[in-house]
């Protein structure tokens, strides 16, 4: 950590070093120095602090939202499967006690989506 210190005020001292200063009579020259500074060391620490944001709140979060989501979609297609499954065993097949069967299972279906 006190490396990465040393390295940043020495980076900073090398670019105040290298800088041209521009002498104004309305005083620009100091707007010119100030929007150096923020280029050099604002904006990377926001961007930085945006980084951790997205990386280590945003994105596990919205994981978690997108995963309940998919449960919950996949519960309601199962359950428009299963009922359009038992209404197209009762087309196709004619035979009574198939009939009565299915007919039992579908109104425990409905009786189940209807909670």
């Amino acid at each position: 950590m006190k490396v990465s210190y040393i390295f940043s005020f020495f980076l900073l001292f090398f670019v105040y070093k290298n800088t041209n200063t521009v002498v104004c009579d309305n005083g620009y020259g100091d707007l010119a120095a100030t929007s150096a500074l923020t280029t050099v060391i604002k904006d990377p620490i926001s961007l930085t602090i945006k980084d951790i944001y997205e990386h280590g709140v945003k994105n596990p979060f919205t994981k978690i939202i997108h995963k309940l989501k998919k449960f919950i979609r996949y519960r309601k297609v199962l359950r428009w499967s299963r009922m359009w499954w038992v209404l197209l065993v009762r087309e196709i097949v004619g035979d009574n006690t198939i009939e009565k069967k299915t007919e039992k299972c579908y109104t425990n279906c409905v009786s189940i989506q209807h909670k």
